[in-house]
């Protein structure tokens, strides 16, 4: 199970302005997002990874604000 909070300033919520793109399949996730600007919320996704690691790979940071991945 897959956590993420992404907390960047009011209490705005995702939507499609953020251009959110999920892919989520056995043993492939990824999460992508833009345009954080005042926004705070949270999503859960349920993931299925048959080995027995994960590799997490973050290609930009946020510059203000953070996320939080939970795995």
């Amino acid at each position: 199970m897959l956590l993420l909070a992404l907390v960047a300033g009011c209490a705005n919520e995702v939507g499609p302005a953020n251009e959110r793109v999920v892919v989520n399949f056995p043993d492939r996730f990824s999460y992508s997002i833009n345009n954080l600007d005042e926004i705070s919320d949270s999503e859960r996704f349920e993931w299925e990874n048959t080995g027995t690691r994960a590799e997490i790979e973050i290609l930009q940071g946020i510059s203000q604000g953070g996320a939080l991945l939970s795995v």
